[in-house]
């Protein structure tokens, strides 16, 4: 393509380009993609700069408008009070922070900002997930800052912001945690009442005097009290 043609839609994020201006033209290897602005042209640059142009192939969604507003805004980030709330702290100044990533559409997003974090010196790990869009990164705190790894983000086009779990989340989770411990009570007991059951069915008792086979009745009877006074306690609450 030349610096002569025109086209009507950006080559990163699909926009129209505005008539009546200049076209703008991003430089990508041998060629030359008209965008719609600095921004776009910029990310498209880097993009292929970095090589990482097979983005461009996979995407299954146009890329995102990159916000090219003032980033100064992250600085506090990299105050050590706030970094403790909302980092773990893996070793001395090894830090691990899961973020909410705005615009992330399908795989080819997430291998974009995978590999556009995970060359920057004292990345550690990155790691996106699609389904719930967020981003878990490990990085060394001497060697590169949060404000600097959401700017790069929010640079590509991923706005991001440290994900909080809230309280109704955390209910959830520890909810989930006790049914599942109720379920292993249950089916480990239940195991153990049948195979009592079964021995009784088919006459592995039947030597034995009544009140040996009332005994292993009793026991069967003992453990059923916990599958039904623990386990199944959500349903008798009406759950």
């Amino acid at each position: 393509m030349t610096g002569n043609d025109k086209k009507t839609a950006c080559f990163h994020c699909g926009e129209s380009i505005p008539a009546g201006e200049s076209p703008l033209f991003a430089q990508l290897n041998t060629e030359q993609q008209q965008v719609c602005c600095n921004g776009c042209k910029a990310v498209s640059e880097h993009i292929y700069q970095s090589g990482l142009s097979v983005y461009y192939q996979y995407r299954t969604e146009l890329g995102n408008k990159p916000d090219t507003s003032d980033s100064s805004d992250f600085e506090v980030y990299n105050q050590a009070e706030y970094l403790d709330l909302i980092c773990e702290n893996l070793q001395e100044t090894t830090k691990r922070i899961t973020l909410s990533v705005d615009n992330i559409h399908c795989a080819a997003c997430a291998w974009l900002i995978e590999h556009s974090l995970s060359p920057l010196d004292g990345i550690i790990k990155v790691n996106v997930n699609t389904i719930s869009e967020r981003a878990t990164i490990e990085w060394d705190q001497n060697i590169i800052h949060l404000s600097q790894l959401l700017s790069k983000l929010k640079s590509i086009g991923y706005a991001s912001t440290p994900f909080s779990v809230t309280d109704a989340e955390k209910n959830i989770k520890r909810q989930e945690k006790q049914y599942i411990k109720r379920l292993g009570v249950a089916g480990l007991f239940t195991m153990q009442v049948m195979m009592l059951a079964f021995a009784m069915y088919f006459g592995a008792f039947s030597t034995m005097e009544s009140h040996q086979t009332s005994y292993f009745k009793w026991i069967s009877f003992a453990l059923c009290i916990p599958v039904v006074f623990y386990s199944a306690l959500p349903f008798l609450r009406g759950q």
